[in-house]
């Protein structure tokens, strides 16, 4: 019986990859959008709601004898596995210490690590996840989620909260010994990772494979911004400075537009009258104002989460999918061109300040081809450079923008220091 598992899994796995190899590999089917003569006054763009922004920055399939391999989002395996985590219950929570040696211990376990690019007050996860945290205070934000099986053969399903001061046990998990050996044997013919870095994070032994994008754009036009974002466009003036932003203003709120790169700021200058909200709601109210002011390009991940203060800004990064099942990376800004994120500043539940690229992505995808990004010791010495002035907690591959005719999509190694702050290696 267990051979014949085996061998479903074996060619599950590789049933999997060759789709892949055909979705990249595929010439996709392009028309260009016809140019209307006209501007649309209108600021559309697709919707969003928290359950979709809400979903591991990675999944970690530990293997044992620190062997593991990276999981990254729309990946056919973390998809199957993120989705039956979501499908299961976790109840009966308990406070647990685990010492250091402990925590590095874990990883010489059988077991898969979901972690998020920001802690995720346990509240929102339930939007997404089976979890009945009776014990808890629903306010804790969960950096991670470990779930393995120990040596007498038991799940332990662990949750670290507030960046792992704290750590949480579900002592009732819907999980079987045999679900995780199944999620870790999703990782048998993919790339090996190691840990570096006192274990702060992982890097492939070998080169990996991506997917490098060109892409179909759009940019709001200043007369759509206007009239979606001011009370009365017609009362609103216009100046440009000495760096050639322009700027438009109207006594309450204020427009800036960067087209050198591509960049908008939009500040609301009325002090909002004193109230009080929660931070759930002051989140939904700042998905929701971008829902009306250009929507969403995109996948989108909730990536920054404020303490609860008199202000509160929240951020969120943009993802690619080249395609069904195909690693999804960020986009992160140069330089010279800001793409990849919204940021959204919300002070006594009102929209203070609003900062996003003034380019709109379109779901054509005009070519897509496979890109080998370093490994091993090549990559090894890169990070080792990069760390001697930095404080990096996480290496990943993200996306490098260009603009010309269409947007180039091109992978890079990228690095997470400790503040949040994400730049690319070289």
């Amino acid at each position: 019986m267990e051979k014949i598992k085996s061998v479903i899994l074996t060619l599950l796995v590789f049933g999997s990859l060759f789709q892949s190899y055909l979705l990249v590999y595929s010439k996709p089917d392009f028309n260009p959008a016809v140019q209307d003569e006209y501007i649309d006054t209108r600021l559309n763009g697709n919707h969003e709601n928290v359950e979709n922004m809400i979903f591991p920055k990675h999944i970690v399939l530990h293997f044992g004898e620190d062997k593991h391999t990276m999981l990254y989002p729309n990946f056919k395996f973390y998809n199957d596995i993120y989705e039956k985590i979501t499908q299961r219950t976790f109840e009966n929570f308990r406070p647990v210490t685990i010492p250091s040696l402990e925590r590095i211990k874990l990883k010489e376990y059988q077991g898969i690590e979901l972690e998020f690019m920001d802690g995720i007050p346990i509240q929102w996860l339930q939007n997404t996840m089976q979890v009945k945290p009776e014990n808890i205070n629903l306010d804790v934000s969960v950096d991670k989620i470990w779930i393995y099986v120990t040596e007498t053969q038991e799940i332990r399903a662990l949750f670290f909260v507030d960046s792992g001061l704290q750590v949480f046990e579900a002592t009732k998990v819907d999980l079987k010994v045999e679900d995780l050996y199944e999620f870790v044997g999703y990782g048998e013919f993919l790339s090996t990772y190691h840990t570096t870095n006192n274990g702060k994070y992982y890097l492939p032994d070998e080169p990996i494979e991506v997917v490098r994008l060109t892409v179909n754009y759009n940019d709001f036009e200043r007369d759509q911004l206007v009239a979606s974002l001011f009370v009365d466009p017609s009362i609103t003036s216009t100046a440009v400075d000495n760096d050639g932003k322009e700027i438009i203003l109207d006594g309450a709120s204020v427009l800036e537009m960067n087209h050198k790169q591509f960049w908008m700021s939009y500040n609301d200058y009325e002090t909002p009258v004193e109230s009080s909200s929660e931070l759930l709601d002051d989140l939904l109210t700042s998905i929701q104002f971008a829902n009306q002011h250009g929507g969403w390009s995109r996948t989108n991940l909730i990536s920054k989460i404020p303490e609860q203060t008199e202000q509160q800004i929240f951020r969120f990064q943009q993802y690619v999918k080249p395609a069904p099942n195909v690693v999804a990376l960020p986009i992160l800004p140069t330089d010279s061109f800001k793409l990849g994120y919204t940021e959204i500043t919300m002070k006594e539940g009102v929209v203070t300040n609003y900062d996003r690229s003034l380019i709109n992505l379109s779901s054509v995808t005009v070519n897509r081809e496979p890109y080998t990004l370093q490994g091993g010791e090549a990559l090894e010495q890169l990070v080792l450079e990069k760390e001697k002035n930095l404080n990096i907690i996480n290496i990943f591959p993200a996306y490098y923008p260009i603009i010309d005719e269409y947007i180039l999509l091109i992978p890079s190694w990228a690095y997470e220091l400790s503040d949040g702050t994400l730049g690319f290696l070289k």
